[in-house]
């Protein structure tokens, strides 16, 4: 994999209209331009919304917070955080017992054995059309709350707390 000149501060600090992400380049995790094997995180500076269920644990709407900031610091637009899915693309976020995640499971989407009777595991995946109008989202699911929480911090590590960044 190739990687152009790395984006500077002044790059980072202005918003930008397409922000993607590279859920599983060791190279590259945010362009700024888009390519086929990226999930697009934000379009024409409109980030996707983040979908979990109204009853998820306290614990990991705080840190699904914290991930709307971060995006926001990046694109200048606070996504929308919402139980309904309404964008064809999401990030789409729960623990093993969301019904969320269990539709993943129960229609194959998601490997049950990667979270069933696991402790504080999660899993990052990006899934074509994961429900109805939803073409791909990026899904953060973990077996417990803490396994969620630590998706969703891995995620923020990965994508927005990199020294380098390529476009």
């Amino acid at each position: 994999t190739s990687s152009s000149s790395p984006i500077t501060n002044e790059d980072v600090a202005r918003p930008h209209s397409f922000i993607s992400l590279m859920a599983f380049s060791a190279d590259r995790f945010i362009v700024f331009k888009p390519t086929g094997d990226c999930f697009p995180l934000a379009t024409d500076g409109k980030p996707c919304p983040i979908i979990i269920d109204a009853d998820e644990d306290p614990g990991v709407k705080m840190a699904v917070d914290n991930l709307q900031q971060d995006i926001f610091s990046v694109c200048g637009t606070k996504p929308e955080i919402s139980t309904h899915v309404n964008s064809r693309y999401a990030v789409l976020v729960g623990t093993y017992r969301s019904p969320l995640i269990q539709r993943l499971l129960s229609s194959g989407k998601l490997n049950k054995k990667e979270l069933e009777g696991k402790r504080e595991k999660y899993l990052l995946q990006t899934v074509s059309s994961p429900c109805d109008g939803v073409e791909k989202a990026l899904v953060i699911a973990g077996s417990d709350k803490r396994g969620a929480i630590y998706g969703i911090y891995v995620t923020k590590n990965l994508f927005f707390s990199r020294k380098k960044h390529y476009n």
